[in-house]
């Protein structure tokens, strides 16, 4: 399960222009019109965006620990970051974190999850979307 990322794309946006002078280190870079898949059925369809994903932390399932490294992130890139604020063609700006859902797991019938104002006031001013993929609970398989 992935951890956060974080996700910049347009359609008509030039990210190797972008990448050239920042201080991200991308972990894929994608053009229009460079094939969804290498192989398989989604082979023959083509990406209608170019973009950029980073990699912000690698603490699978664990959003607390998660939302601490993208504070670090978004602090030590925060002049790039706000460097894709003047670009218009950029989209769709997001952090996406991937967690666990404890639904099921023991007593727990609820699941609620919080995110700390100064999260929120960090990627607000940096105009960055918060997207919250919940993965179900792994169980162990013998």
């Amino acid at each position: 399960m992935p951890g956060c990322y974080f996700r910049i794309a347009g359609t008509e946006f030039d990210p190797d222009s972008f990448l050239a002078t920042a201080s991200l280190t991308p972990a894929s870079v994608w053009h229009v019109g460079d094939p969804l898949a290498a192989s398989g059925p989604r082979a023959s369809r083509f990406r209608e965006w170019a973009g950029f994903t980073c990699d912000v932390s690698d603490a699978d399932g664990n959003l607390e620990q998660q939302i601490d490294d993208a504070i670090g992130f978004l602090t030590q890139h925060r002049d790039d970051l706000l460097r894709l604020n003047t670009d218009l063609t950029i989209e769709d700006r997001r952090l996406d974190f991937g967690f666990d859902s404890r639904l099921g797991v023991g007593d727990v019938v609820v699941q609620g999850e919080w995110l700390p104002v100064h999260f929120l006031r960090l990627v607000a001013d940096l105009h960055i979307g918060v997207a919250l993929s919940l993965y179900p609970a792994c169980s162990d398989v013998s």
